[in-house]
């Protein structure tokens, strides 16, 4: 929704219109953030019936779609192709790579942690080593960053080469660790969500909702701050 009130008014003066294509790197959570399989499809699954559920609000020259990097690929030629730029990764950072504080705070957020796999002084580096080596792969990159494209972002990348458009009008967080919330500001409220840290810092409360033709739990309440 935030994202379409962005283009409203693009496409209301350029007839051609907007496709805006939500890329997912569904193939590589299972193997470097051990998140189960069945959750990804659930979330994939919510997402296409989210942009369903849109569509009758949105202009007609305004469109959402969802491409999983996954469906460039068959099992064997994604492993494959992992397999090769982890060896070349491995030569370019002559092993691991090095992490500051920062950037193990970043994999500590994104993993959820295999029983005993912190016993691992280099679990970081490690996950960090397929996390660099998945950006290299050769179908993903072309797609997300081809040349008929602009790249839109909810902060701005190191290379510069996004459009930086936060996770709504008062927050940027990365949306797959956030918490979507509703704050209380004079008479109405406003979208926002939160990061893990600012998460602790407030009291949330939880309100139910019904929507029509949307289910699941993310769309039976609402929390509030």
């Amino acid at each position: 929704m935030y994202y379409a009130k962005w283009l409203k008014p693009i496409v209301e003066v350029y007839k051609p219109g907007i496709v805006l294509d939500f890329a997912s790197d569904d193939m590589i959570v299972e193997r470097m953030n051990n998140i189960p399989p069945d959750d990804t499809e659930a979330y994939r699954k919510s997402f296409n019936d989210s942009i369903k559920f849109l569509e009758r609000y949105l202009p007609e020259n305004l469109k959402f779609t969802f491409t999983p990097i996954s469906s460039f690929y068959t099992q064997e030629e994604f492993e494959k192709d992992l397999q090769d730029k982890i060896e070349k990764k491995k030569i370019e950072f002559n092993g691991l790579p090095v992490l500051d504080d920062k950037k193990k705070r970043m994999v500590e957020m994104n993993v959820k942690l295999k029983e005993g796999q912190d016993k691992d002084s280099q679990w970081r580096e490690k996950v960090e080593l397929i996390h660099q080596a998945y950006f290299a792969v050769d179908k993903r990159r072309p797609y997300t960053r081809a040349k008929d494209k602009i790249l839109v972002f909810p902060y701005p990348l190191k290379d510069g080469k996004c459009i930086a458009v936060g996770t709504t009008k008062t927050s940027v967080a990365k949306f797959w660790v956030g918490v979507g919330v509703l704050k209380k500001r004079d008479d109405k409220y406003i979208e926002s969500v939160l990061s893990p840290s600012q998460i602790k810092n407030v009291e949330i409360n939880e309100e139910p909702i019904s929507i029509e033709n949307l289910s699941g739990k993310n769309f039976t309440r609402i929390k509030i701050i």
